[in-house]
């Protein structure tokens, strides 16, 4: 599992996406006053 900061994750946050999406493995991502959150990847398909 993968720790970065909001920062990081704001900078490449499609690459991040693709990266949860392709490894299966959860992200934390975390800010500048030590909240976490965690990305995971979901098989959701959405239609208009």
């Amino acid at each position: 599992m993968d720790v970065i900061t909001t920062q990081q994750a704001a900078g490449e946050l499609d690459a991040l996406v693709d990266r949860v999406i392709a490894d299966v493995e959860p992200t934390i991502i975390c800010n500048n006053k030590g909240n976490n959150v965690i990305i995971v990847a979901c098989r959701f398909h959405y239609q208009d």
